[in-house]
This record gives C-alpha cells, structure tokens and sequence, in this order.
C-alpha cells in the first residue's frame, strides 16, 4: 500500500510540473510579441484624502493624470 502511495504521489507531481511548460509554438509565438514591462517610475502612484475627497496622481505618457474622487454620502 505504502508503494501504491509513493507512485501517486510521483505521477501526480509530474503531471503537476508539466502542466505549466510550454510548447515550442507557445514559446514562438511569445518571442514574436514581447511584452512591455513597466519602470518604477511608470507604476508610481500618489493619492491624498483631503475634505472626503481622494485626489491621485497617476503617471501617463503624455503627462500625469489627476483624479478627484468625492465621496457622497447617502
């Protein structure tokens, strides 16, 4: 019994490693496409609560974005 345990356990951690590889058209097609990876100073943001008001500043390639968010309450 002990060994019929050992032999689940191997093959379910083999079949657990290998769901996440990729295959080499998944790798190509990766390749072709590269992804942007953001700098710090892309995903800097800032926000202050002031008088129930949530003002942020968000980082954009054009120039920062200002955001007011107002609370209202009901």
């Amino acid at each position: 019994m002990d060994n019929l345990r050992w032999w689940l356990l191997l093959i379910a951690a083999v079949m657990f490693s290998m769901s996440g590889c990729a295959s080499a058209r998944d790798w190509s097609t990766w390749r072709q496409h590269p992804t942007h990876v953001a700098k710090s100073s892309e995903m800097t943001a800032a926000f202050t609560l002031t008088d129930n008001r949530l003002v942020g500043t968000l980082p954009n390639a054009e120039g920062p974005v200002v955001i007011t968010l107002v609370r209202q309450d009901r």
